[in-house]
């Protein structure tokens, strides 16, 4: 099983562990789970584009786990942040997607940005903010979150749109200060 796939089961099964009285405790490492679910998912995605999800054998396992260790999660907000339209798409992105200033994201694409900025401002105050208390049903709908962020994944493979996306989430505000 991938890491993405078993931070996703674990999310589900940390939300309903304890069937009547919710421990804080499940609830949040559920919302942190969803969050790692979708980073993870998003890495392999990125990775397969560089290394290739076929590529067999012990130096392309080695390097794909190499590769997996460059992504951040200060870049993969940014780039996530202008695909989701709430932070300026810099010039040199619109540049490197070749597309009009008016409309260069499909809405699955930024759903998916969203939802990732979403979950990782939820993991953030699961994980750190104990004045936060965490519900049940706060929990289901961001681990339903990650959900769709899955079946988006799987809607966008093939858009060139998504492999920039893909790209850029590599290299966050570097590929501004680049060009």
């Amino acid at each position: 099983m991938d890491l993405h796939e078993a931070f996703r089961d674990q999310a589900h099964a940390l939300m309903v562990v304890d069937k009547t009285k919710p421990k804080p405790i499940n609830l949040r490492r559920s919302v942190s789970a969803a969050y790692y679910a979708v980073f993870h998912l998003l890495v392999a995605e990125a990775t397969a584009r560089v290394v290739g999800a076929k590529t067999a054998g012990a130096v392309a396992d080695d390097l794909r786990a190499q590769v997996t260790r460059w992504y951040g999660h200060a870049e993969m907000k940014r780039a996530c942040e202008w695909f989701a339209g709430t932070g300026k798409v810099p010039e040199t992105v619109r540049a490197l997607l070749g597309t009009p200033p008016n409309r260069i994201v499909p809405d699955k694409l930024e759903r998916l940005a969203a939802t990732f900025v979403m979950l990782q401002e939820a993991r953030h105050r699961a994980d750190y903010d104990i004045s936060d208390a965490p519900t049940r049903s706060r929990a289901r709908l961001l681990v339903e979150a990650a959900d769709l962020a899955f079946e988006d994944v799987a809607a966008l493979r093939g858009d060139p749109v998504y492999y920039a996306f893909l790209a850029l989430l590599l290299t966050g505000d570097r590929v501004v200060k680049t060009r």
